[in-house]
């Protein structure tokens, strides 16, 4: 099972995998940036960057009410090192399905992690992986180029 950083399951463009959380140990990885704590469950995905804008999108298949989940896409570390690329909040079944863009270069490769914000916090879910066909800009990012 991927529910650790370092068994992460590939995750290809145009892929959905079910995953369940529930009976999972904590995953370990402790990051203030993304939000993750080292107690809560989670699941692990690996994806190669493209260079263009992809997508992973969240979608809640037996997830208990008042259970609250998360999307973080960390650079390809698995430590409280690695740069955190995009996080969502975290979302209560209610916001699912949820889509989280997230920008990547051709050549890096990305993980990716769905986890609880508490260990308790813990269902099956589907997600799946899309390269977007527009570009995602941040204001940031036109700011540098004027």
């Amino acid at each position: 099972m991927n529910e650790q950083c370092s068994t992460a399951q590939a995750l290809r463009p145009g892929e959905t995998v079910t995953a369940d959380t529930t009976g999972a140990k904590p995953h370990g990885l402790e990051h203030d940036e993304c939000s993750l704590h080292s107690y809560s469950r989670g699941t692990f995905y690996k994806v190669a960057g493209t260079g263009r804008d992809m997508a992973v999108t969240l979608t809640a298949t037996e997830i208990y009410v008042g259970t609250r989940m998360e999307i973080a896409v960390l650079e390809d570390v698995c430590d409280s090192d690695g740069q955190c690329v995009e996080v969502s909040d975290f979302l209560d079944v209610e916001d699912m399905p949820f889509t989280l863009p997230f920008s990547t270069t051709a050549g890096k490769n990305y993980v990716v992690v769905v986890s609880g914000e508490r260990f308790s916090d813990a269902g099956s879910f589907q997600i799946t992986m899309e390269v977007r066909a527009w570009t995602l800009f941040r204001v940031t990012d036109m700011a540098r180029t004027i």
